[in-house]
C-alpha cells in the first residue's frame, strides 16, 4: 500500500508538481480531483436509477438491494363501544326514552395503529464491479512520480485507494458530504442538495378547526353528516432523503493534471475539473474504486458511525380522549326501544414519542468481497 502522487503543470513556476493532500486536509491541490470524482459519483446517484452501487431507497428492485432498517409511524385513531338500550319498562317512572345505557364507558377506546417504512441500499453488485485492469490504466496514461522516474499508474486497488479514493471517501463521509445522503425535514444547508423523495411521513390524529367531537362527525370507519368536522391524520414530520451533489464553492486550482498520450508520444494536460463521462482519470481509473467501496448506511434506534439524520415517531398520549354518545338506533314498539347506543372516542392529549428515534447512520464504507 503506497500513496503515490499524480502530477500537474504549474504554469507560474513552469514546472511539474505533485498533487498533495497535506495528510488529508481539504483545500489542498489533491482536493480538486478528489472533489470532481465524488461529484461525478453524486451525479450518477442522482440520475442513474437503481443500478448505481450505493443508491438508497424505499423499494427493493432486485437482490442487489439489501435491507438497512425500518422506521414506524405510530398514531391513534377513533374507537367505538356499543351498548343496547337499557329498555327500562315504559311504566317505570325513572324511564327516559333517550337515556344513556346502563354501562358507564370510562376506558379509552381509541385505537393505536402503525405503518412500517422499510429502507434498502444497493450493496450486492451484479455483475461484480472490478478494479480497472493494468491495460485500462496504461491506456489512460495517468502519470505519477517515483524517483527518479515518471511512471504510469498506480495499478493495484490498495495503491489507488491510498493515492486518491480514500481521500474522496473520507470527504463523502466526514467532510463536505458530496456524493452522500442525509435525511431531514427541510433541505440541508450548504451546497446543492437533490430531493430524492419522501423518506418517512410521521402523522398523528388531528381535528381541523378545533371544537369538540359531536354526533355525526366523520371518523375512521366512515359515518359522516354534511357540515361536520372531517377528522384525519396530519403530517407532523415530512422526512425526506437528500443527496448532496455539489458544494457552493468548488475547487478550481490546479486546473490540470498530466497524462502520457501514447498516440502522439507526449505528455498532455487534462482538465482537473472535468467530471463528464469522458474524463479518463475519473471514469477509467477511480470511479470503480468508489463504486466498490461506497458509504454504507443503516437506520437504527442506536446512533453508530456518522449520523446523517434523525427520524421521530410521534403520537398523541394514551388515556386522553374526547367522546360523544350517539343513538339509540334501531326499531321497536316505541321509538328506539330496541336500539343500540354508540360511544365514539376521539384521540386527544399531547405529543409523545411512540417508537424510536431512528438514526440514519453511515457505518463506514463497503468492503468488497475477496
Amino acid at each position: 500500500m503506497t500513496q503515490y502522487r499524480h502530477l500537474y503543470w504549474d504554469s507560474g513556476n513552469k514546472d511539474l508538481r505533485m498533487l498533495s493532500d497535506d495528510t488529508g486536509t481539504a483545500g489542498t491541490t489533491l482536493e480538486v480531483i478528489s472533489y470532481f470524482l465524488r461529484k461525478r459519483y453524486a451525479y450518477l446517484l442522482d440520475t442513474g436509477g437503481t443500478n448505481i452501487p450505493g443508491s438508497v431507497g424505499k423499494t427493493q428492485p432486485d437482490s442487489q438491494w439489501v435491507p438497512i432498517g425500518v422506521a414506524n409511524n405510530t398514531y391513534r385513531i377513533i374507537g367505538q363501544n356499543t351498548e343496547p338500550n337499557d329498555n327500562i319498562p315504559i311504566d317505570d317512572p325513572t324511564r327516559e326514552p333517550y337515556a344513556e345505557p346502563d354501562t358507564d364507558f370510562i376506558n379509552d377506546a381509541t385505537e393505536v395503529t402503525q405503518e412500517n417504512w422499510s429502507y434498502f441500499q444497493n450493496q450486492n453488485h451484479s455483475p461484480v464491479i472490478t478494479v480497472p485492469t493494468v491495460a485500462t490504466i496504461n491506456n489512460t496514461g495517468l502519470l505519477y512520480w517515483s524517483s527518479p522516474d515518471l511512471k504510469i499508474g498506480p495499478t493495484s486497488e490498495t495503491d489507488l485507494q491510498d493515492t486518491l479514493a480514500d481521500h474522496c471517501l473520507t470527504q463523502m463521509i466526514s467532510g463536505d458530504e458530496v456524493g452522500s445522503y442525509r435525511v431531514a425535514t427541510s433541505t440541508p444547508s450548504g451546497g446543492t442538495w437533490s430531493d430524492k423523495g419522501q423518506f418517512m411521513d410521521d402523522t398523528w390524529y388531528y381535528r381541523p378547526g378545533g371544537g369538540t367531537l359531536e354526533e355525526g362527525d366523520y371518523h375512521i370507519t366512515g359515518w359522516n353528516t354534511p357540515g361536520h368536522a372531517n377528522y384525519q391524520q396530519t403530517t407532523v414530520g415530512d422526512y425526506r432523503l437528500y443527496l448532496k451533489t455539489a458544494n457552493t464553492t468548488e475547487p478550481s486550482s490546479p486546473d490540470n493534471y498530466i497524462r502520457w498520450d501514447d498516440t502522439n508520444n507526449e505528455i498532455q494536460l487534462e482538465s482537473s475539473t472535468d467530471y463528464s463521462a469522458t474524463a479518463k482519470l475519473i471514469n477509467d481509473v477511480y470511479l470503480n474504486i468508489i463504486k466498490r467501496r461506497h458509504p454504507v448506511y443503516t437506520l437504527h434506534t442506536t446512533q453508530t458511525g456518522t449520523m446523517r439524520g434523525i427520524v421521530y415517531d410521534y403520537m398523541l398520549t394514551l388515556g386522553n380522549y374526547s367522546q360523544v354518545l350517539s343513538g339509540p338506533s334501531g326499531t321497536g314498539s316505541e321509538p328506539y326501544h330496541d336500539g343500540v347506543y354508540t360511544r365514539t372516542y376521539e384521540p386527544a392529549g399531547y405529543q409523545t414519542t411512540a417508537t424510536g428515534p431512528y438514526y440514519f447512520n453511515i457505518t463506514g464504507n463497503r468492503v468488497p468481497p475477496p
